[in-house]
């Protein structure tokens, strides 16, 4: 039981580690593709730049249902970059009520 503590404790700082050195930014959504998605920076940190949707499929689904809600509602939304380099991957990724 103690190693299967240690070994979740490990796991769940390794997924949330990549999370806690993101920077968020708020986004307009141009374009939803099935493995990016085209983000503009209200702040103006960057201008029409594809993004990378998750490599696990599970997470890619649940990030592409997000951005496709958000483009059909015509609202913002709220991404975690860790770099803002073309073609990087989206860390996390909300809608603006």
């Amino acid at each position: 039981m103690k190693k299967f503590m240690i070994i979740m404790f490990v796991l769940a700082t390794m997924a949330f580690a990549q999370v806690s050195h993101a920077a968020f930014y708020t986004c307009t959504c141009q374009l939803v593709g099935q493995s990016a998605l085209r983000l503009t920076d209200t702040g103006g940190a960057f201008t029409q730049r594809m993004f990378a949707l998750s490599g696990v499929a599970a997470t890619r689904n649940a990030q592409l249902a997000i951005a496709l809600t958000a483009a059909a509602a015509g609202k913002q939304l709220y991404v975690s970059l860790p770099v803002i380099t073309e073609s990087s991957g989206i860390a996390a990724l909300y809608v603006i009520p």
